[in-house]
């Protein structure tokens, strides 16, 4: 299934449920659990079968970063990864020989969802 959108953007939660998206626009954001995410920079991504871009429960939020460039340093190694496959079950490969930055920089990044309440 093509997605109609980036399947990555770095997001900036401000506080409680709300964020700041990649065109700068404030919005509402929920997880699952109903917890709020700690303020920072996230990369957020969905499953290849989210068709339209939310912020809602489908949505995975990998953070907080402190500094939006390590926001899209990561951005780019879960890229290069194709992560939203590890959602549905199988195995991600990277799609080139060649190493990133993201990888250089963060060459044992922990693929984990940051929880905090």
């Amino acid at each position: 299934m093509e997605s109609d959108y980036d399947r990555f953007e770095t997001v900036y939660v401000i506080d409680g449920h709300r964020l700041i998206d990649p065109e700068s626009y404030e919005r509402q954001y929920q997880r699952p659990d109903g917890l709020s995410l700690a303020p920072g920079y996230y990369v957020a991504s969905w499953p290849e079968s989210v068709r339209t871009r939310r912020f809602d429960e489908r949505a995975l939020f990998h953070g907080p970063f402190e500094r939006r460039p390590v926001a899209q340093a990561v951005l780019e190694r879960l890229a290069a990864l194709d992560f939203p496959r590890l959602a549905g079950g199988r195995a991600a490969q990277p799609r080139s020989s060649q190493p990133s930055a993201a990888s250089q920089a963060f060459p044992a990044f922990p693929l984990s969802l940051a929880l905090r309440a």
